[in-house]
């Protein structure tokens, strides 16, 4: 409707009717008009979105895929409550395990650590909350979730020592420091909630709390890979890979400014994030100073995914490149040593100080 306006006006505009200053008058009237007519309706629908039109259905479509998750990835919350074991048997009911006898049999004897690890998964004592087998390149259910217990060990082992969880403590706030800097905004907000969740998970009183929570969510061991890697990382980049369709409407509005979509992109987030902060059980939990967190680098990140500026979005995906490939490289016989839990955590470590010298290499 507004463009139809803007034909109609420039009807009688025409080279034969006025000379060149009244021809470029007008037609500067008309770039303004256009202008004017374009802010008024990124208004009404920035107001309309505030009104919860596209917020509600933003919300309840993140929410049915949130539960979708949930569903596929564990029983229920009364199965936890039960006993650990049968907290483990929702993964193996979604793992395909019909080669684990032929990996136990074709396992080489020099993987000792792998090999306990298959007879782990035989007992049906490896629980997880999502399969990874595809995203982490694995042969088979069977290879990923040996292989998952075996990491989980490695990290474990790597978290005993005080200097080395200082140094992944440090290493997320830079990293996540430089990206938010290289998207030209001040990371002060961002360092202060991160500082508090670290604040919050070494205060040892706070364990049971924490480990409740997370238990809710599926997660099956309080340690690195299950918590940083898998329920933060991963999660987050399988949400921005399928965001829901009212976002996307709103993103690919070419008649809307760039400015427009990305604010409109982050009150949908912090939306979300405001919504689900009601459902919580602790106000002041883990998962509370995670959205904390979340508040301050998922608007960058989607809009870095699913914006239009090349250059953060180059830098969002570089980010997850580096991300995917270190987990990859975990989860790789030839890069790292499935022999002893010493030799895993080793390379692991290795392999992680590699990624972060190519990502500061980028990002500072």
């Amino acid at each position: 409707m507004a463009m139809k306006q803007l034909e109609e006006d420039t009807h009688d505009v025409t080279l034969d009717s006025v000379d060149g200053g009244q021809l470029y008058s007008q037609i500067n009237e008309l770039l303004q008009r256009a202008y004017r007519i374009q802010e008024n309706y990124e208004r009404r629908l920035f107001k309309q979105m505030n009104t919860s039109v596209a917020m509600t259905a933003a919300l309840e479509e993140m929410d049915r895929d949130w539960e979708a998750k949930k569903r596929m990835s564990v029983r229920s919350i009364d199965t936890y409550e039960s006993s650990d074991q049968e907290s483990f048997v929702s993964a193996l009911e979604m793992a395909d395990l019909s080669d684990l006898e032929d990996l136990k049999e074709n396992c080489q004897q020099h993987l000792e650590l792998y090999e306990a690890a298959l007879e782990e998964l035989s007992q049906g004592n490896i629980g997880v909350r999502t399969l990874r087998t595809q995203v982490l390149q694995c042969q088979s259910d069977s290879e990923f979730l040996a292989k998952l217990q075996c990491v989980r060990l490695a990290f474990q082992e790597l978290m005993k020592d005080s200097t080395v969880r200082q140094w992944f403590v440090e290493m997320g706030r830079d990293i996540l420091s430089s990206l938010i800097t290289q998207a030209d905004r001040e990371p002060q907000d961002f360092q202060a909630a991160y500082a508090k969740m670290v604040d919050f998970v070494e205060d040892a009183e706070n364990w049971p709390k924490m480990e409740e929570e997370l238990r809710d969510r599926g997660v099956q061991m309080v340690n690195f890979f299950d918590i940083v890697l898998d329920f933060i990382l991963l999660d987050s980049f399988e949400d921005l890979d399928s965001p829901p369709s009212s976002v996307l409407t709103v993103i690919q509005n070419r008649w809307l400014s760039n400015g427009f979509k990305e604010t409109a992109l982050s009150t949908a987030v912090w939306s979300v994030l405001k919504a689900k902060r009601r459902m919580l059980k602790y106000s002041n939990g883990f998962i509370a100073h995670f959205y904390d967190i979340t508040e301050h680098l998922s608007p960058l990140l989607a809009w870095g995914f699913l914006g239009t500026c090349d250059e953060l979005k180059q830098l969002c995906v570089f980010f997850k490149e580096q991300v995917l490939g270190l987990l990859c490289d975990i989860f790789c016989f030839e890069k790292v040593r499935y022999t002893t839990v010493q030799h895993l955590a080793d390379d692991i470590l290795k392999l992680i100080r590699l990624r972060k010298i190519e990502m500061e290499r980028i990002f500072v």
